[in-house]
């Protein structure tokens, strides 16, 4: 009878665990093809498609090349034509390569751009599958199922593992990487040792944030049974040989290098100094997208927050962004588990999934790339561990897993009402997304997703063309978008000599230092298309609707 009971509990556990990847991939699949090109999807796309066909590494190297090239196989069966150029391959510019690449091509743009999300959208599903795995071996299939569940339907998660980027890749490796690290401290021996660095190596030539992991090995290495401190060079050792093979063992010159510009430099009389930047550099793409990433953090990047536009990061950005993009039914799971894992005095398990969040998020406070939520990927799998193993573990109280249970009944609901617009998703205690861009704008609300919903609406209300300003690479004119630019609107006056209809992205609008548009701001705007882009009929001779802002 035991038996039967056993066997049972699995096959609803699996049916379960199906049922929930099923409804993910299918909520994936069906939003993703109601949004358009986002802000950097074409620039993976064709940088990664470059890279099958012609073994150089030279576009978008701020970024390591796995999760690009991967996403782009699908396309070595499309027979797609790949011929970028001159100018633009020698200078090594992406963005017009990837435009003529996805816009210009013997298939549809739209076609292409599924065929490539569908590689991380199955990462989703390999992601959510091994979370479910290990959480049950640790703590029971309930507790294994709840983890899967809160992952898999958080907006913030819906809303990147559609696109061709490298944040659901780089959380993917990462969580693999840090559940073998786990194993290697438990049990010990060479494999376990080896596939973490193997996988650490996939990390690192996912996306450099995984570049954290090293001091997170260095921070748990002491739960061991035996720390085995010596053994973490060997593990790292093995890391970048993986990292540097995913550029073909490429080697390279600074020289040789089309984005380095530095003619001072290169003609340089010092015999030492011509020698050097002619000596050829084994994975030079990964260091010099090391190097990248350090000046641009050095120099600052573009942040919107709170209504204010400013250059340098701040630390309250992340934080803010959890607060507001989070369903409060998840916030409120999370807050419970951490009450309950200090005062329960919580399991080893508990610590170890805690210090990747923790390393992870320190760093993040301190970063200068403060564009979107989705840059904090990487902690969710561990937070919904986390969660559900103090929440539903097998020696819980019946009375936590009811009142929890009643939460992840809440927070299914919220993620069901994201539906299909995911990027934009704020929680209601910020307003929703009506409210989201007094917040937080690019990546976080305007991505560029809603051009597709901008042609739809302009067909609705027979608009046959418009005064644009989109915040987005996808071409307007592919989806029959006939527009001119918006010009600067400073003014009153600037408005009242404007006769069009204006359709303007929110990130054009609010969040720069000196808004081109400024105007429009004090201008309560017609209607809204998607999250992102809001309409002001500006036709002289035509009536108004005025919609709530």
């Amino acid at each position: 009878m035991c038996e039967y009971r056993s066997r049972a509990s699995s096959l609803v556990y699996r049916a379960g665990v199906l049922a929930v990847l099923v409804i993910g991939a299918t909520l994936l699949v069906s939003s993703s093809i109601q949004d358009s090109q986002t802000q950097d999807e074409g620039v993976h796309l064709v940088a990664g498609y470059s890279y099958w066909k012609t073994g150089d590494f030279r576009l978008s190297p701020e970024h390591p090349p796995l999760s690009k090239m991967i996403a782009s196989v699908p396309l070595l069966w499309l027979e797609l034509q790949f011929a970028p150029s001159s100018q633009d391959w020698q200078n090594a510019d992406p963005w017009p390569i990837a435009k003529s690449f996805l816009y210009r091509n013997v298939i549809s743009a739209d076609s292409i751009m599924l065929a490539a999300r569908i590689p991380v959208m199955a990462m989703y599903v390999i992601l959510g599958l091994s979370l479910t795995w290990w959480v049950a071996r640790k703590a029971g299939r309930a507790a294994g199922f709840v983890a899967l569940v809160m992952f898999a339907f958080e907006p913030t998660v819906l809303a990147h593992s559609r696109y061709v980027t490298t944040d659901i890749p780089v959380t993917l490796f990462i969580w693999l990487a840090c559940i073998s690290w786990y194993s290697y401290l438990e049990q010990g021996g060479d494999w376990p040792l080896v596939r973490t660095g193997v996988l650490t190596g996939l990390a690192f030539a996912t996306k450099f944030s995984a570049l954290f992991l090293p001091l997170m090995f260095v921070v748990t290495c002491s739960k061991a049974s035996k720390p085995s401190w010596q053994k973490i060079p060997i593990l790292l050792g093995i890391a970048v040989a993986v990292a540097i093979s995913t550029y073909g063992f490429d080697t390279l010159s600074i020289a040789e290098d089309p984005t380095v510009h530095d003619s001072k430099a290169m003609t340089s009389e010092n015999a030492l100094v011509r020698g050097a930047l002619h000596l050829p550099v084994p994975g030079y793409y990964f260091i010099r997208g090391i190097q990248l990433l350090a000046r641009d953090q050095i120099g600052g990047y573009p942040t919107y927050l709170m209504g204010t536009a400013s250059r340098r990061g701040k630390w309250g950005y992340f934080p803010t962004a959890v607060l507001l993009k989070s369903s409060l039914a998840w916030l409120a799971l999370m807050f419970l588990a951490a009450v309950l894992a200090i005062i329960q005095k919580k399991r080893p398990n508990v610590i170890l999934l805690a210090a990747p969040a923790l390393v992870y998020f320190g760093f993040s406070l301190a970063s200068s790339f403060n564009i979107g939520i989705r840059h904090l990927l990487p902690i969710y799998p561990f937070l919904c561990a986390i969660a559900a193993i103090v929440l539903f573990g097998t020696n819980q109280k019946t009375l936590i897993k009811v009142s929890a249970s009643i939460l992840v009944t809440l927070f299914l609901a919220e993620s069901a009402s994201a539906y299909p617009n995911y990027v934009s998703f704020f929680n209601v205690a910020a307003g929703g997304s009506k409210y989201g861009h007094r917040y937080l704008l690019d990546s976080n609300l305007d991505w560029g997703q809603d051009l597709k919903r901008l042609k739809h609406y302009l067909a609705e209300h027979d608009i046959p063309a418009i005064c644009l300003s989109y915040f987005g690479t996808a071409d307007p004119e592919f989806f029959g978008i006939h527009h001119q630019p918006l010009p600067h609107l400073k003014s009153a006056k600037d408005l009242d000599n404007l006769d069009c209809v204006v359709a303007v992205s929110l990130q054009h609008l609010y969040a720069t230092e000196a808004p081109p548009f400024e105007a429009l701001q004090r201008k309560t705007p017609t209607d809204r298309v998607g999250a992102s882009i809001f309409i002001y009929d500006l036709r002289r001779k035509s009536p108004k609707v005025v919609a709530e802002r």
